[in-house]
């Protein structure tokens, strides 16, 4: 019966460790513009070293539509969604604002004229 038991807490913490873990929301896939360094930066598609020294020069972006003006400079809608691929700027819930640009059409940061 011992055996049986450990084995069933064994599985339990195994299991509730896969769920923290799951929680945490690691993005190891994407950079984050405001963290990542100069030549990680440099190996996203589409960002040369201009593109990276005004990333680095404009940090901390506050969110997406930042770095969206940022990129809208020197890249095309279309080099700016393959760049965005390897991008990832964090929203922080608890201090984000409720309210949404309404000139913003909804899956895509390029505004509405």
């Amino acid at each position: 019966m011992t055996f049986f038991k450990t084995l069933a807490t064994f599985l339990a913490v195994s299991f509730l460790m896969t769920s923290v873990q799951a929680q945490v929301g690691n993005n190891d896939n994407v950079l984050n513009p405001n963290t990542a360094e100069a030549d990680q930066l440099r190996g996203v598609a589409h960002i040369d070293a201009a593109i990276v020294n005004a990333i680095m020069d404009q940090r901390p972006l506050a969110d997406a539509l930042e770095l969206d003006a940022l990129l809208s400079d020197s890249l095309n809608e279309g080099l700016r969604a393959e760049a965005y691929a390897s991008l990832f700027i964090p929203l922080n819930l608890n201090t984000a604002s409720v309210q949404k640009p309404s000139n913003v059409r909804p899956g895509s940061l390029k505004p509405e004229c």
